[in-house]
């Protein structure tokens, strides 16, 4: 869905005008058709899989997270999948499981089917953002930095067993987990990013910052070398009282910076 609305804006920058008009409505009927065979009524909430005679799998999964980071939910169901997503069944405290606690096939150390993976949250974490659930994007990105604290050099792994966060106990670790890999790492910069919310339009040499939200314990950050179009910026985010503050160090090209908040 994401990759046709994306392709259809270049083809009208291109010229192909037929062509963009024939991605976007690709894409909107891909969204009509997945918000109405895929969800749940009863669950309020986006099912699985369809199997091989169209029946819904209806476990409750992470899965739709991702789909509030393509944007195919309508708002009203991406509401509510984002609220089902941080109850306890599936936000374990220490990030959002592969599939809920009361799910029948729940076990918090199956490889898919309950442990939690911080490229995942991640994906969900940018999810809540677009949707304007900042909040919850803040607390999953804290509860992803809380798992890093227990590992060498704040080194995520590729994921953890599913278990419940108690009290002062670490997380459990998942015993051939990966260890560097690249998404894990990856994941809470693609999180700072998201709270951040960059907007590049290079055709237009812009940059739009739209309603940036850090967490105030992240304190000051510094992006350097952020290339839009042929500029390169150095910019500098402060969080004070619930504000974040956006600063330019460094501006090399033409390149106009609009601050939304």
């Amino acid at each position: 869905y994401a990759a046709r609305r994306e392709l259809s804006q270049i083809a009208f920058m291109l010229g192909h005008k037929q062509t963009a008009k024939e991605l976007i409505n690709g894409a909107n009927s891909l969204k009509e058709r997945f918000n109405r065979d895929f969800w749940m009524e009863a669950d309020k909430f986006i099912c699985l899989a369809l199997d091989g005679n169209n029946r819904q799998v209806d476990a409750i999964a992470s899965n739709p997270g991702h789909c509030l980071w393509t944007g195919i939910l309508n708002d009203d169901k991406a509401q509510l999948v984002a609220d089902r997503l941080m109850l306890d069944d599936v936000n374990s405290g220490w990030g959002i499981r592969t599939l809920s606690a009361q799910t029948i096939a729940y076990s918090p150390i199956a490889y898919h089917n309950g442990t939690v993976w911080p490229h995942d949250n991640a994906i969900i974490g940018e999810g809540m953002r677009r949707f304007g659930r900042t909040e919850e994007m803040k607390k999953i990105m804290q509860e992803i930095v809380d798992v890093s604290l227990f590992y060498t050099e704040h080194r995520l792994p590729e994921l953890i067993c599913g278990f419940d966060r108690v009290g002062t106990y670490s997380p459990v670790g998942y015993p051939v987990s990966c260890s560097p890999q690249a998404w894990a790492a990856g994941s809470l910069l693609q999180m700072i990013k998201a709270c951040i919310n960059f907007l590049p339009d290079a055709t237009n040499n812009c940059l739009h910052i739209v309603e940036p939200t850090l967490p105030e314990w992240l304190g000051r950050v510094t992006v350097k070398g952020l290339k839009v179009g042929k500029a390169e910026l150095d910019l500098a985010f402060d969080t004070r009282e619930g504000y974040t503050i956006c600063q330019i160090l460094r501006k090399t090209g033409k390149v106009k910076v609009i601050v939304e908040t």
